[in-house]
């Protein structure tokens, strides 16, 4: 099997080495500009798309926001290809982008599935990611040793693309709520001069523990390493993107998060991680 891959960052990269591991065929789309020395794949430049698609039974877009995925889709000459490609699309994205991403591929004998991650780079690197899916049953039933090379939980959620990239957004501001919230609480404590790294072990037994208690706090915070992987920008869209697309008037928390996320002082600093944001709470 040929597959395709475009997007060599943090999350692609480590499934690029993934796939040449397991002896797939490996076309690589790259940026003209782009000086990344890759080995044991075909490379193309992204004004070959048309050859890359091609010469690819199934691609997998691994890109920072679907913007980027959409423009790409954009560029492909209509009616090019005679056999039906799959499209397997693992980014964060806008539910209204991944349904014109779909459209557009269909025109063109293209099956799309929306599959976004949950993770990070570690999760990728270990083969335990987590996946939700969205799309033709069929197209997931064919693709989904694909998946299972990179997540070893994966739920089918519906037919229709766009369904798993609202829920993973939505699952992405849930993060943001819980490690505020988590910050707000745990600073009191500190104030208090309580040890949070002990605290955290009876909250992290009780009802009040959450992800950002688990594993965020203990493993990429206490320590100050900042360090999980998902950058805050990305973050930021994912949280704005669902609080753009939903009705949140008189919801006062995800009001405030809005406030939290578009104010321009929660940016700290270049590169920085989504753990961060537990900065700027005194």
């Amino acid at each position: 099997m040929n597959i395709g891959i475009i997007g060599l960052g943090n999350m692609g990269l480590p499934l690029f080495k993934k796939l040449i591991r397991n002896n797939f065929n490996v076309n690589v789309l790259i940026e003209k500009n782009n000086t990344q020395k890759l080995i044991k794949c075909n490379v193309y430049k992204q004004n070959n798309l048309n050859d890359f698609i091609k010469n690819s039974s199934t691609i997998i877009s691994v890109l920072p926001n679907s913007k980027i995925t959409l423009e790409i889709v954009n560029n492909i000459s209509s009616h090019s290809f005679n056999h039906q490609k799959k499209w397997l699309d693992i980014c964060s994205s806008c539910p209204n982008d991944v349904k014109n991403i779909d459209k557009i591929l269909n025109e063109n004998n293209i099956k799309y599935i929306d599959a976004p991650v949950s993770g990070g780079p570690k999760g990728m690197n270990d083969g335990t990611l987590t996946s939700i899916v969205s799309g033709p049953k069929k197209t997931y039933k064919d693709i989904l040793p694909i998946i299972e090379l990179y997540s070893d939980k994966i739920y089918y959620i519906s037919h229709e693309v766009g369904t798993s990239s609202m829920i993973k957004i939505a699952n992405n501001t849930l993060l943001a709520l819980h490690l505020i919230s988590a910050a707000e609480i745990l600073n009191i404590l500190d104030k208090k001069n309580i040890n949070i790294k002990e605290a955290l072990q009876f909250i992290n037994h009780s009802s009040g523990r959450s992800w950002a208690t688990l594993q965020r706090y203990p493993e990429h915070i206490l320590t100050n390493k900042y360090d999980y992987g998902f950058s805050y920008e990305l973050h930021k869209k994912d949280i704005l993107t669902f609080l753009n697309t939903t009705e949140i008037s008189n919801k006062f928390l995800l009001d405030k998060l809005k406030d939290i996320y578009q104010d321009n002082n929660s940016f700290l600093r270049e590169n920085m991680d989504h753990t961060e944001i537990v900065k700027i709470i005194k």
